[in-house]
């Protein structure tokens, strides 16, 4: 009876023991997997997300920086022609206006002296 509850006792012991442990292991590795892989998805998203964020606003930048610039490129490139041509209009006409008042002036002059 004593060896039989020895080797019972000592049975249920190790086998309590041995179960607890495989147990407890289980519930530790999934823990420290659980938390890795939780770890991991976080610090993977906070990585993609700050790439996204940080290509985002790269790209908005560089996309505003492109479009202000192209503005205010063309802006004087078209004011610097309209004034151009002002210029070169107003040049002109003043050319012919004064060319045309001297030619009519030397016409005049010259027909009221041959007239006279």
């Amino acid at each position: 009876f004593l060896v039989t509850h020895f080797l019972v006792t000592h049975f249920l012991v190790t086998h309590f023991l041995v179960t607890h442990f495989l147990v407890t292991h289980f519930l530790v590795t999934h823990f420290l997997v659980t938390h890795f892989l939780v770890t991991h998805f976080l610090v993977t998203h906070f990585l993609v997300t700050h790439f996204l964020v940080t290509h985002f606003l790269v790209t908005h930048f560089l996309v505003t920086h492109f479009l202000v610039t192209h503005f205010l490129v063309t802006h004087f490139l078209v004011t610097h022609f309209l004034v151009t041509h002002f210029l070169v209009t107003h040049f002109l006409v003043t050319h012919f206006l004064v060319t045309h008042f001297l030619v009519t002036h030397f016409l005049v002059t010259h027909f009221l002296v041959t007239h006279f």
